[in-house]
């Protein structure tokens, strides 16, 4: 069964309410995202992440995303990241040549995945792209996380969550990603380690340039 008419069942027996107030009928109210933290990271010239993830309503849906299995956050949530980081992306495609890019996201273990059954990122992505309209294309599998780690937020010291990380991602296609602009999403970033070890997988594959977008840090 697909994610879509699970959904549609959970919607039946759990209607949706908001992660934020907690009405009925939206995952996420217009009213709740007003009220979100908008707090622009900026740690270098290729990452941006747009709000708090001390925000109790971005930490509230990003936990029922990836652990609730409420699947249509993830298309809210890239939506969101796409009002915030769309502007932004047009001024790099007029001023520093990002043109026509794709977007990889962020991949999580197999066994990761076999546990939870999806890709939080990917979902994300997915209402991110939806919004682009064709403009930025889903390039989906192309980044592997072939070697399970220990989990990041459990690692302090970003010296050892890039030893943790070190060669776990690889590109299943390179010629998917030689000479393309890649646009790198994923939902949180605190260290960058995880970002910059996808990156370099990425770079290695013959990709032109990288941008790193995440909804929270």
């Amino acid at each position: 069964m697909t994610l879509a008419p699970i959904a549609t069942v959970l919607d039946i027996i759990f209607p949706r309410r908001c992660v934020g107030c907690s009405c009925y009928k939206t995952f996420l109210c217009d009213s709740c995202k007003l009220k979100l933290r908008r707090e622009l990271h900026v740690p270098d010239a290729k990452t941006v992440a747009y709000f708090s993830y001390h925000d109790p309503i971005i930490k509230n849906a990003l936990w029922h995303l990836k652990y609730k299995g409420k699947y249509e956050l993830g298309k809210v949530l890239g939506e969101l990241l796409y009002d915030e980081a769309w502007e932004g992306l047009a001024e790099r495609r007029q001023f520093n040549n990002f043109l026509s890019p794709i977007i990889v996201t962020v991949p999580v273990s197999k066994k990761r995945k076999r546990q939870r059954g999806y890709n939080h990122a990917l979902l994300i992505a997915r209402g991110f792209a939806n919004q682009t309209h064709g403009e930025c294309p889903i390039v989906e599998n192309i980044l592997e996380k072939y070697r399970d780690t220990k989990r990041q937020a459990e690692i302090k010291v970003r010296k050892e969550r890039l030893s943790n990380l070190k060669d776990s991602f690889r590109v299943t296609n390179p010629s998917l990603i030689k000479g393309k602009n890649v646009l790198l999403i994923d939902d949180v970033t605190t260290t960058g380690a995880t970002f910059d070890e996808a990156t370099r997988a990425l770079k290695k594959s013959g990709a032109r340039s990288v941008v790193r977008l995440a909804l929270a840090h």
